[in-house]
């Protein structure tokens, strides 16, 4: 009788240790189902969160551009201006806008390497950037009266060549503008 109660006994003993085993499995179902909802659920605030942050940096650039056109600043030299005043940020350098221009190639940061590139996309073989960019800022320098900026676009004067229109274009298209040429409005003043 000993024997039938130790089989009964370890019979309980393995079913209750199945019935463990099941309780434990389901356990661990329910927790693995938990977490996939709580997962979900922090990937759901990380996307709303990312697009918080997409809508903000929009905002942002829109009342940058705003405060831009209510100063007046937006002429094409101020832009090359706003443009030597990221390499100083990037590269952390100091001097005028024309020497900055003219040592362009002893920089390295992205608006640096950007200006690089316009000019040698828009310039024919052997052109030195920093010069070329000095010139371009020279010459618009050398304009007195800058009318106020109204928009949509920045506009660039007539006295510019075509490679410097280039680059200003390629330039205003980085900062999100529009470089307007007064080719086809003749009563527009020059900047």
């Amino acid at each position: 009788m000993r024997g039938c109660q130790a089989q009964s006994a370890e019979a309980w003993e393995e079913l209750a240790d199945e019935l463990a085993k099941e309780n434990d499995q389901e356990r661990m179902r329910v927790l693995a189902a938990e977490m996939k909802a709580q997962t979900q659920a922090a990937e759901m605030k990380a996307q709303t969160q990312e697009m918080k942050v997409q809508m903000l940096e929009e905002k942002m650039k829109a009342v940058t551009k705003d405060l831009a056109a209510i100063k007046g600043e937006l002429t094409a030299r101020a832009m090359l201006q706003r443009a030597v005043g990221k390499i100083r940020q990037e590269d952390s350098v100091f001097g005028s806008t024309s020497s900055i221009l003219h040592g362009l190639s002893n920089h390295s940061g992205d608006m640096a390497n950007f200006l690089i590139r316009s000019v040698q996309e828009c310039t024919p073989p052997g052109t030195i950037p920093g010069v070329f960019l000095k010139d371009i800022f020279k010459q618009l320098s050398g304009q007195v009266h800058y009318p106020r900026w109204y928009g949509p676009g920045i506009r660039a004067s007539r006295s510019l060549n075509a490679a410097q229109i280039c680059v200003l274009q390629k330039l205003a298209q980085q900062e999100g503008f529009l470089l307007i040429t007064d080719d086809d409005e003749d009563d527009s003043e020059d900047i």
